[in-house]
């Protein structure tokens, strides 16, 4: 489990607004990922191959356009699970005391942002990441990821963390699925 939540911390980087660091990161990344999960791997490394030939402001223009411009593909978790009702206030509080608590500074970012969440879901209790993880972080992110264009070239990322919590949560998964069969 540690590997996974390694691999996926990894990813956080990929998330937010990017940097100079970016390029030099998906080296790390891919090879963080590549130690858990061959899909996700293949994901990164899609990811890496359509973002090697870019400048960074075009990177930026494209972050901009695919997550702050288009409110459903947003990396706000708390605005995926609940849009604007006053659950996402609770969320939003909920999250910046688990930050605190877990010595995870803040960011530029709200806290419900999808880099912040995933640093709080690896640091967390297994039992208590595992509930968080199933019952609102993969089903958040598999909304912005389906929400994202097939062509857009961070599909492939989200379809890597997707992949991640999926498998790192599997057991969980398959339950609540079958849960809801019934």
């Amino acid at each position: 489990m540690d590997a996974h939540l390694d691999a996926l911390t990894s990813v956080c980087h990929f998330l937010d607004y990017p940097g100079p660091q970016f390029f030099p990161a998906v080296t790390d990344c891919l090879d963080k990922v590549t130690a858990v999960d061959s899909i996700a791997a293949a994901k990164i490394h899609e990811f890496g191959k359509r973002t090697s030939g870019l400048a960074l402001t075009e990177l930026e223009e494209l972050y901009i356009q695919t997550f702050d411009m288009n409110a459903t593909c947003t990396l706000d978790l708390g605005w995926q699970l609940f849009g604007e009702d006053y659950n996402r206030g609770l969320f939003l509080v909920k999250i910046r005391q688990e930050m605190k608590r877990l010595g995870i500074p803040e960011s530029h970012e709200l806290p419900d942002h999808m880099s912040n969440v995933l640093k709080v879901l690896s640091r967390m209790e297994p039992d208590k990441a595992e509930d968080f993880a199933v019952s609102c972080v993969l089903p958040a992110v598999e909304k912005t990821c389906n929400a994202i264009n097939e062509s857009c070239l961070y599909r492939p990322l989200m379809e890597a963390v997707v992949q991640l919590l999926s498998v790192a949560y599997a057991e969980t998964v398959k339950e609540a699925s079958d849960g809801a069969l019934v």
